[in-house]
């Protein structure tokens, strides 16, 4: 087991160092210019800026079919020839997809306004291209990952919030003032330019080929239809909550839970660190392998158990935090502080175990697994702001993302002794 870590440690230093700076730079950037918008904007703005990215990932999640996750998958197990044409369908999939929203949207017409989440029609509009835009970053990013193209991913990752600011900081010296619309409009031309880049980075590989693509779309959306499930529940744990505060409470109260919520997002940002090498790394062990079911068991419940420690750690501090970027303003709403980011932590520990699930492609059991979690959460979340308020929005997602752990961990250990046997290697069982 030691073996293995030191292995990984030896082995990937520089390509997990080109990933995790991508990464902290690329999400360290709202992490920090949250704090200034929110003074900018005020908190009625920053949280209906909140209420559009809920709406851009909400279309990333419906638009997707999981083609990263199937790209990665795929990278691994299929030629070349055959890899072009899965490619080509995961990018072409989401145009398609897009176009059917659009046309739910203009159906939908004035009842999108009286939502009340301080967005309109124009904004959903706005989100949904952004959405498209961001898909075909992710899909590029993944390709990255698995050629080990380490610069290429530093620069995409950085291109998008350096456009942003840029686009930003030439608003505000033009008009000098910001609102949340003069933003959303920067948002739209950060993803478009770097979806530009992203799909002249598919066409120079030669991995495009939209003639013998639609062959591909029946096997695409089988693999990623359960996925789409899964990411949708897992966006609306993260953003339940905000409509329900927009809701019930207003538009300002999604603003103070949107700040406490960025520190929570180191985890999740952390998450994308680790999937993104982790996941590579374990497929391509499982498909030559080199590891048996107890060392497998053993590296996931250690490496699980100390995201769990460093999470309790971080979400102890956390509150501080928040009052030290935000000022005291937030202070009376840094209650949820610790529920919030000790939960998300917990999707590290999430992803240790999802990732056996994804090898041995049981999407429909994730999908599963995420839409009992996503009930347990809209009923505990639901009980917890009537009872408790404010503070409330914090109980529901970790007593959710407890139960979703639990559950992974659970089937992905009855997964591997399905086809490892206890001490044996993977090759050994075939």
């Amino acid at each position: 087991m030691f073996k293995g870590i030191s292995h990984i440690a030896r082995g990937r230093v520089n390509h997990v160092a080109m990933i995790g700076c991508a990464e902290i730079v690329g999400k360290a950037f709202p992490f920090f210019v949250s704090p200034i918008l929110a003074r900018i904007i005020g908190v009625y703005g920053f949280g209906a800026y909140n209420n559009y990215l809920m709406l851009v990932y909400l279309f990333v999640v419906l638009l997707s079919f999981g083609g990263d996750s199937n790209l990665t998958v795929k990278y691994f197990k299929l030629k070349k020839s055959s890899f072009i044409a899965t490619v080509s369908a995961v990018l072409l999939l989401p145009i398609f997809a897009a176009l059917a929203v659009v046309l739910v949207i203009f159906i939908a017409g004035n009842n999108i306004d009286s939502l009340g989440l301080g967005v309109g029609v124009g904004d959903v509009i706005l989100a949904l291209l952004s959405a498209v835009c961001v898909n075909f970053n992710g899909l590029c990013l993944a390709l990255c990952q698995c050629r080990k193209d380490g610069k290429y991913f530093l620069g995409l990752s950085l291109l998008s919030p350096i456009v942003f600011s840029m686009s930003m900081y030439l608003m505000y010296v033009v008009n000098n003032s910001l609102d949340v619309f003069a933003v959303i409009y920067c948002h739209v031309f950060a993803s478009v330019v770097v979806a530009v880049f992203s799909l002249n980075r598919f066409y120079a590989l030669g991995l495009i080929d939209f003639v013998n693509v639609f062959g591909e779309f029946r096997g695409v959306i089988r693999f990623g239809l359960p996925l789409v499930l899964t990411t949708a529940t897992g966006w609306f744990k993260l953003y339940y909550e905000r409509y329900l505060l927009t809701t019930t409470m207003g538009v300002a109260f999604t603003g103070y839970y949107s700040a406490v919520f960025q520190f929570a997002q180191v985890a999740l940002v952390l998450n994308t660190i680790f999937s993104r090498v982790y996941g590579p790394y374990l497929f391509s062990k499982l498909s030559l392998g080199r590891w048996s079911r107890n060392t497998l068991i053993g590296y996931s419940v250690l490496v699980s158990a100390l995201f769990l420690v460093i999470g309790a750690v971080y979400a102890y501090f956390a509150g501080d935090l928040v009052v030290l970027l935000y000022g005291a303003e937030y202070g009376a709403y840094t209650i949820i502080a610790f529920p919030l980011c000790f939960a998300a932590f917990m999707n590290l520990s999430n992803t240790v175990f999802i990732t056996y699930i994804l090898f041995y492609e049981k999407t429909k059991i994730i999908s599963m697994i995420s839409l009992f979690s996503l009930v347990l959460h809209v009923v505990a979340t639901s009980f917890f702001v009537s009872e408790k308020g404010f503070y409330g929005a914090g109980l529901g997602y970790l007593l959710s993302n407890s139960i979703m752990v639990l559950c992974t961990m659970s089937y992905a250990i009855f997964e591997l002794g399905k086809h490892i046997k206890v001490g044996l290697k993977l090759d050994e069982c075939r």
